[in-house]
């Protein structure tokens, strides 16, 4: 958590250029996943890899109908995916290391272990976990070339094992890897529980007879529906993901291989990839699958001339919506800060929520004694004033502290809570009355939990000059996401409302990415009326505002204003589109 708060102030730094033109904005990050200091990333990753079958041989095959019928249907195909080289060896170690590391065939390597960076190597160094499950490896750690139980039938196979090359017990010196990450698939977990404690990144080799090089379509078909499945299912609701991909085609020129994406955060769908295709009409390949995984976790690359030189995969992922913080000057009645979260998944999220006031600077005057509530429906969960002591006179500092962000000042106030899925409001006020800018943030605990924020809203009081309503989301690494944001003002049943609300987007560094007055017009003048209600969730009224977008990982602001310098109690929201 202590890096989310660094990047929180590196953004507030950002923010602060663009509130000389309209208001200062503390944004607060939400990690969802504990297992690194990796916005948004998925908590699992497993990749298959399978053998010397063209696209052509697998997609559409009567051979294969759990790859056609429960994968593909369900998952992203990657129509336009390709191997980098022949024989099989090199292309394992291109997946894992952006280098066939000299080697150009299938013999083992002479020159082992290597020291070059690997995609182990980098998850590790990042505080990530890695492990390769290879079917009928006898041992752990095991370095020989091959190994069978059944006389004359090839069955373990080190040169489909990228990992064992880099493998020497003075690991992490040299990027080598310990022996223990390199495990028998007896290993792999079967249960949900197992799942659930897996490494971040996993890969699995089937052995040659069931990896399609040895055996028929058909046998690795069946190896992967009785072997694969469980965690499949499992990884749709966990925030995981299933990658099932070939090593090469059957050495013909054209090296066309089926790549399968599934997944909680993965739309399904064909994709082409041209806008990240390594040249024109030549598609992705390892390089580029490696660059994705790269990118997912923030590891940086393994070699600037092949992944580094690629385009990560990001349409086919949606990133999660991470934050929500709003700023906006508190007043009192219907006229306080109140903002709304929708929490779903079958798990529960711990989350911590705070107000903020005294610590803002260069934001006129603060709310000097901001307070605290929580409510589900009529239901008041918690509330709190100063952030040290809990709402029941006891002491909480201890409990808030440990999650390394607690408010800077005593008279701020912090909710812990772990929540079950549904809809949540939290409603920043003034003690006695007060009044002044305050934020309202909500930081994101439980990152492993299979739960995530579903929808932002923030209602405010909207005046002029710096004392608009903006509200500030993060989109999670890896991917993009589909959202549309409204601005909502003679719709929201409460008295005084904004009579004509605008709305802004920007990025990061303030830029202006779109911007609407009336929602079925586009501000360049042409109707989005069509757009915005296949969201199935258009504004009530003609008069509000809406953005549809598609972002890619990053931090952004949106910001009401009303129409003429008008002011009046306004809503704010971004919802995650599929």
């Amino acid at each position: 958590m202590k890096t989310l708060h660094s990047r929180a102030a590196n953004i507030l730094s950002a923010t602060s250029i663009f509130a000389r033109r309209a208001a200062f904005l503390a944004v607060v990050l939400i990690g969802i996943f504990a297992a690194g200091p990796v916005l948004g990333a998925p908590s699992h990753v497993v990749i298959v890899i399978m053998e010397n079958h063209a696209f052509g041989e697998i997609i559409g095959s009567a051979n294969a109908p759990y790859i056609n019928n429960t994968l593909a249907a369900n998952g992203a195909l990657l129509i336009n995916s390709f191997a980098v080289e022949h024989p099989s060896q090199p292309n394992y170690l291109d997946l894992f290391s952006g280098a066939n590391q000299g080697v150009v065939g299938d013999v083992t390597p002479l020159n082992v272990p290597f020291s070059t960076p690997n995609l182990g190597a980098l998850l590790l160094a990042k505080g990530l976990t890695f492990t390769i499950y290879s079917e009928s490896l006898p041992s752990v750690g095991f370095t020989g070339d091959n190994s069978t139980t059944v006389p004359g039938q090839n069955q373990y196979q080190r040169k489909h094992n990228p990992a064992v090359n880099w493998q020497a017990n003075d690991a992490p010196a040299s990027n080598h890897l310990l022996p223990a990450v390199n495990q028998p698939f007896t290993a792999f977990p079967t249960t949900d529980v197992g799942f659930s404690t897996m490494p971040t990144l996993s890969i699995v080799v089937p052995n040659e007879q069931n990896d399609m090089h040895d055996g028929t379509v058909a046998m690795g078909d069946t190896w992967l529906s009785q072997n694969i499945e469980a965690y499949r299912v499992w990884a749709a609701t966990h925030n995981s993901v299933l990658i099932v991909t070939w090593d090469e085609d059957d050495s013909s020129a054209a090296n066309k291989i089926a790549t399968i994406w599934n997944g909680q955060h993965i739309r399904p769908g064909s994709y082409t990839e041209s806008s990240v295709e390594r040249a024109a009409g030549l598609g992705i390949d390892h390089f580029n699958m490696l660059r994705t995984l790269e990118n997912i976790y923030g590891l940086g690359t393994c070699n600037a001339a092949t992944d580094g030189a690629r385009n990560p995969i990001v349409d086919l992922i949606q990133a999660p919506l991470l934050n929500i913080a709003t700023r906006d000057t508190v007043l009192t009645a219907n006229q306080v800060l109140i903002a709304g979260f929708i929490i779903s998944g079958p798990d529960s999220k711990q989350v911590l929520i705070r107000g903020i006031g005294p610590e803002l600077s260069g934001v006129g005057a603060t709310l000097p004694d901001p307070t605290l509530e929580l409510h589900q429906g009529n239901n008041t969960l918690a509330t709190n004033d100063n952030w040290k002591v809990s709402d029941t006179g006891g002491s909480q500092q201890a409990a808030i502290e440990a999650t390394t962000i607690p408010p800077k000042n005593d008279l701020e106030s912090a909710i812990l809570a772990t929540l079950t899925p549904g809809n949540y409001s939290a409603i920043l006020a003034g003690k006695n009355g007060g009044t002044g800018v305050g934020v309202v943030e909500l930081y994101d605990l439980s990152q492993t939990a299979s739960a995530s924020v579903a929808n932002i809203s923030t209602r405010g009081f909207v005046n002029t000059g710096d004392n608009v309503l903006i509200g500030g989301i993060i989109v999670g690494a890896g991917g993009t996401s589909n959202v549309i944001v409204r601005a909502l003002g003679p719709s929201v049943p409460v008295p005084g409302t904004l009579a004509d609300p605008t709305l802004e987007l920007h990025d990061g560094s303030g830029t202006l990415l779109q911007s609407n007055d009336n929602w079925k017009v586009r501000d360049t003048g042409g109707s989005q009326q069509a757009a915005i209600e296949a969201t199935t969730i258009p504004p009530p009224n003609d008069l509000e505002s809406a953005i549809v977008a598609t972002l890619p990982a990053g931090n952004y602001t949106a910001i009401v204003r009303g129409k003429g310098s008008a002011t009046g109690v306004a809503l704010v929201e971004a919802y995650n589109l599929p």
